[in-house]
């Protein structure tokens, strides 16, 4: 009698502090969805380097709900490819500085690099956190954090900011919003073209990266059952041909078509692959999609490129603020969708979440059709700017 009372009384503890961990978590994830786009907003207008120190302090927030997962609930490969990773400072950066001949391939080129460097971390820190548990990755990824953002007050500017502004008064440039606001709704042929293209790009985005927690769930889950070391080498394969397609389609493609039917090939590519991955009922099949879908990232980088030459370059940083707060919000209402599409179709029809990300993708596609014809007849007025 006394060993089964003492057996209710650790079942009633275990409860409670399962419905503890639950309550926190649901708590920590509700807060996120207000906190991040504060965060984006607020470094948007003050700071002269609005992308890259938003960047960072979304990173950091994103690692530090992830780890929060990670102790809640088995996943111990944390992450797969997150659009956060890519920092768009330096996208800002490179079109500040490049002609407009190498802009794009510069552009692509840094992603890839960017995409292996963030796939390798994942990797990495799942190890970490596997053999040390968690205490030591997060101090690690806390330092590298701080340590990074230091470094980001040494970088040159990403905006363009006149002589007679001082550093501090720079910091507090209320103007910022404005320039973002003017950059995204300019008046003309090229202004409309940009806020299309946006618009395309922030649907595909939010349903590439709003699947990703689904897939890794579903290739968790009967019948694949898929192990954590398994998930690893799954990241890292799937990133690598995400980076060596986007290589191989820039050289082959990059001449032969127009920027914007280059992204629609990309993002025809994670279609078909989203349509793909709603019928997985075995391990080849998740191989098959993820082959299917290698072409997606020249998408994203196409699209970016693209946008950075319809404006100046004086407007460069405020056009990758933007971008960063578009992205950033993309992927927490594709998360926030899909993921409770998931929760609520897994064990009865678990594929229609990626069958919706697909449909998702497919208007995208539509909308970028819309750009490609009205740029058409127009390509040296929308491409031909002013470096003043």
């Amino acid at each position: 009698m006394a060993d089964d009372k003492t057996t209710s009384d650790e079942s009633t503890d275990g409860k409670e502090e399962t419905s503890l961990i639950e309550k926190k978590k649901k708590t920590f994830f509700d807060c996120k969805y207000l906190l991040e786009p504060i965060i984006f907003l607020v470094f948007a207008a003050v700071t002269t380097k609005p992308a890259i120190l938003a960047q960072f302090v979304s990173n950091y927030y994103k690692d530090i709900r992830l780890e929060h997962l990670n102790t809640s609930h088995p996943i111990n490969v944390m992450k797969v490819i997150h659009g956060n990773s890519f920092l768009f400072g330096s996208f800002s950066y490179i079109a500040d500085r490049v002609p407009l001949e190498e802009r794009i391939p510069r552009i692509v080129v840094a992603e890839v690099i960017m995409i292996l460097v963030s796939s390798m971390y994942s990797i990495l820190v799942g190890v970490w956190i596997d053999k040390t548990g968690f205490l030591q990755p997060c101090f690690g990824m806390l330092a590298i954090y701080t340590f990074s953002l230091i470094y980001t007050f040494i970088i040159p500017e990403s905006l363009v900011v006149s002589p007679d502004v001082t550093k501090a008064k720079s910091f507090f440039r209320k103007e910022h919003f404005r320039t973002v606001y003017d950059v995204f709704f300019q008046s003309g042929l090229r202004g409309k073209i940009l806020r299309i293209c946006s618009a395309s790009f922030f649907l595909y985005f939010a349903a590439f990266s709003g699947k990703l927690m689904p897939l890794l769930l579903r290739i968790q889950s009967p019948p694949l059952k898929w192990k954590a070391v398994r998930i690893g080498v799954f990241s890292g394969v799937s990133s690598a041909l995400y980076t060596v397609s986007a290589l191989i389609l820039l050289i082959t493609l990059g001449r032969r078509l127009s920027l914007i039917s280059l992204a629609i090939v990309g993002m025809t590519s994670c279609c078909l692959s989203n349509f793909v991955q709603s019928f997985v009922l075995y391990d080849w099949v998740i191989y098959l999609s993820i082959f299917i879908g290698s072409g997606s990232l020249i998408g994203f980088s196409v699209m970016r490129g693209y946008l950075s030459i319809l404006v100046t370059n004086k407007q460069q940083g405020a056009l990758f603020s933007g971008a960063s707060i578009l992205d950033t919000c993309a992927e927490l209402l594709g998360g926030l969708v899909l993921n409770q599409i998931f929760a609520h179709t897994a064990f009865i029809f678990p594929g229609l979440t990626f069958l919706i990300a697909g449909v998702i993708v497919l208007i995208a596609i539509g909308i970028a059709v819309i750009a490609r014809r009205l740029e058409i007849g127009h390509e040296e007025e929308i491409m031909i700017i002013e470096y003043d």
